[in-house]
């Protein structure tokens, strides 16, 4: 944060909402399903020992989770709160990791804006490094990835936000107003550039959480169908960046009994009405280019 005068108390109120929403993640979400082998699932789907980009970093269990199946991560996040929780997880786990801070912030109209300068760093050859990054605005990132050759991944997993995230000029400007129209809005702009960042062959892996329809627990016919609409609705973004659906799955789950966590919402279900909440699952979409 710069030392431009906090119009309003946005850059105040935004520093609270960054950290509130780091704790509230580490404290709910990410512990559960790192302890139930969730991360290592996803994880599971990409490439071995390869470079990858993370979308979103958490507490770092996801990008914990990705360093120990052998990949190089750049995992970027535009939360400085979630970039240090996750450093810290990082290192307790005795992963190597270095973070770069790059953002300068300033109230902006009614909210604030946020550019960042160029990366100094370089791609990592195992470990992680950590950068602060908006994905809907930066660059300087994009041509700091094509510079250093590319990767072979990029991972976008449970995305989530917090709600002053929508005063983010560059976010408010598309017209988001909730969190699952900030996923879809991400999602949409890792396939238009995923072009750019991607190596030949790599992949784009997104990962949701979504309600299965009534007919789909533990009947394979009605899994199949319902993965078919998942895949009609992840073929439309994938067609931004020419890319498309290589595969789907999923896997059932539960949420923490006491969570309290506004920071992901969870998907409609593809197929209409909202089936009983306790029928939840992960949805893993692996996009490309056909062979």
């Amino acid at each position: 944060m710069n030392g431009d005068s906090d119009h309003g108390g946005i850059l105040t109120r935004l520093a609270r909402a960054r950290a509130r929403y780091a704790e509230e993640w580490g404290a709910g979400n990410a512990r559960k399903f790192s302890t139930e082998g969730h991360y290592d699932w996803m994880a599971g789907f990409l490439p071995r020992q390869g470079k990858v980009i993370e979308i979103g970093v958490g507490n770092g269990n996801s990008t914990l989770a990705l360093v120990r199946s052998g990949q190089a991560v750049i995992a970027l996040d535009e939360n400085p709160a979630c970039l240090s929780a996750a450093a810290e997880r990082l290192g307790a786990a005795g992963a190597a990791v270095a973070s770069e801070l790059r953002g300068n912030v300033r109230p902006s109209g009614r909210g604030y804006a946020i550019s960042y300068a160029p990366p100094r760093s370089g791609f990592p050859e195992d470990g992680c490094l950590l950068l602060e990054s908006d994905i809907m605005n930066d660059d300087a990132l994009l041509e700091w990835v094509n510079g250093n050759g590319g990767v072979d991944a990029v991972v976008c997993w449970l995305m989530g936000t917090y709600q002053e995230r929508t005063l983010n000029e560059a976010v408010a400007g598309t017209g988001v107003r909730s969190p699952a129209e900030y996923r879809l809005t991400v999602q949409e702009q890792v396939c238009r550039i995923a072009p750019r960042l991607l190596n030949p062959g790599g992949v784009v892996h997104f990962v949701d959480r979504c309600l299965l329809t009534p007919d789909t627990a533990g009947n394979r016919a009605g899994s199949a169908a319902w993965l078919e609409q998942c895949r009609c609705a992840y073929e439309k973004r994938a067609a931004m960046g020419g890319l498309s659906v290589l595969s789907l799955d999923f896997q059932t789950y539960t949420e923490p009994e006491s969570d309290a966590t506004p920071v992901v919402r969870l998907t409609r279900s593809l197929a209409g009405d909202d089936p009983d909440e306790s029928d939840k699952a992960f949805v893993s979409v692996v996009l490309g280019t056909p062979a």
